[in-house]
């Protein structure tokens, strides 16, 4: 048996010589598993460093990562921006998000792609291109910067695609429900002149904010309980749920008016307030073929935004909840792809492993040669197939983005954000000092994340 095994361990190292082979140089340096995950020993310190308030020593670890054109290049592109965008430094931020916008909706590298989705390529070979909800984040990000320039044709042109990447996800179970993306794009036809066109989407914002608000989740969890029990017909059933879910709808709009009134009122500054860290994607399953969300809610659950040291205003949230966008979406097509790679990862280890059995059972020399040449080509073929899932995701983003619309004049404002625990104690105050220009709009980001437990919390 120590000839087989050491016969099975040169014959797989050839085969994945053979299989796996040298990339051809091309317009994009594809990584392996090994670069990619120094590259990511060095973007998980920057990470710590965002989440500390450090923003420009994590810029200044993550900027070397964005200078050469890698299949990683987009994502350290995004994150570098939201480290720019903390310090409000928004000619760097619009440099790397539109640099990264432009590579994830117009560059394609097929052959990264084609080798992803090969037996004998890693997923984590391709080009990221992000999760639908990292998509139309970023489109909101780049849209708010060229809005804030005047530049509201594009900007409009941003909101529209990433309301189209957050509508793109498997038999159309979701249409998007990106509340501030339609928004926006509200606030872009509101500065052109077209009311109607206004109306209407701020029209659908609202809807998006009942659909998504969380009694609204809870009433259609309770009917598909109570539905599941009932003996009633499929379709009394799903008329059931459709009239429950849209009274539940109906009853946000009516009792949430005043408390998102603000956002379709008139405002020229647009406070954005980054509380709880992005959701992280880990791997599960035997061969890491799985991909799990695990979420990253803050402690602090209330806000209150006093300006100049007089006024307060609410914090309004629901209207674009990164973690939900996230995890109401998945099952992309490289999922499946995945699965069917582990299972014939499986079946090839045992396959290989009754050749070998029977090998040593046939008499016959030359038989007993032919079955072990063929149990190592099917371990070699499932050694050399790679089934990690691909779980690079933006981790700078929040947990949610809150907004705080204000009509401003233009000069110096000050800007204080008082942060509550969950029962309503002061955690922390923020202070920001922002210039308004007098511009039709501008926007402001306050990232606040998690914070230091209060002592309500510890314990």
């Amino acid at each position: 048996m120590n000839g087989k095994q050491f016969m099975l361990t040169f014959a797989i190292a050839g085969l994945l010589s053979f299989f796996i082979g040298c990339a051809p140089e091309g317009q994009v340096r594809r990584l392996n598993e090994e670069e990619i995950a120094e590259q990511e020993l060095i973007a998980d310190q920057a990470r710590q460093m965002f989440y500390a308030g450090q923003y420009d020593q994590s810029a200044a670890l993550v900027e070397p990562l964005c200078l050469e054109r890698t299949t990683s290049q987009p994502l350290y592109e995004c994150e570098l921006g939201a480290s720019y965008l903390a310090c409000n430094d928004k000619a760097n931020a619009k440099k790397c998000l539109l640099d990264a916008y432009t590579s994830i909706e117009g560059f394609f590298d097929p052959t990264s792609e084609k080798k992803a989705v090969s037996l004998w390529g890693a997923e984590a070979e391709k080009v990221y291109k992000g999760e639908p909800y990292e998509q139309a984040t970023l489109s909101l990000l780049v849209g708010l910067l060229l809005l804030e320039e005047g530049d509201v044709d594009n900007a409009l042109s941003c909101f529209k695609n990433g309301q189209i990447a957050d509508s793109d996800v498997e038999k159309e179970q979701f249409k998007s429900d990106y509340g501030l993306l339609q928004m926006l794009e509200a606030k872009c036809y509101q500065i052109r002149g077209e009311q109607a066109e206004y109306e209407q989407f701020v029209r659908n914002a609202v809807s998006s904010f009942a659909r998504t608000h969380p009694f609204t989740n809870s009433k259609r969890a309770e009917i598909v309980a109570e539905n599941l029990r009932s003996e009633a017909s499929e379709e009394e059933k799903m008329g059931r749920l459709e009239i429950g879910v849209m009274e539940a709808e109906e009853k946000i709009i009516r009792d949430c008016s005043s408390y998102y009134a603000p956002l379709v009122q008139q405002y020229n500054t647009l406070l954005l307030i980054w509380r709880g860290r992005s959701p992280e994607m880990r791997r599960t399953g035997e061969y890491g073929e799985e991909r799990v969300l695990v979420k990253n809610p803050s402690i602090e659950r209330h806000y209150e935004v006093q300006v100049d040291y007089s006024s307060w205003h609410d914090v309004i949230f629901g209207f674009a909840n990164v973690s939900f966008q996230a995890t109401t979406r998945g099952g992309r097509e490289m999922d499946n792809v995945l699965a069917d790679q582990a299972s014939f990862k499986s079946t090839a280890h045992d396959i290989g492993d009754t050749l070998f059995d029977v090998a040593d059972d046939v008499s016959d020399p030359y038989v007993a040669l032919a079955l072990l040449g063929a149990g190592l080509v099917s371990h070699g073929l499932g050694a050399a197939t790679n089934v990690k899932a691909d779980i690079r995701c933006w981790q700078t983003l929040p947990d949610e983005i809150a907004v705080v619309p204000l009509q401003l004049t233009a000069g110096v404002h000050q800007i204080q954000v008082d942060c509550y625990d969950k029962n309503f104690q002061l955690n922390r105050s923020v202070t920001h000092e922002i210039n308004v220009e007098g511009r039709p709009f501008q926007f402001f980001n306050v990232v606040v994340l998690t914070g230091l437990p209060s002592e309500s919390d510890e314990g």
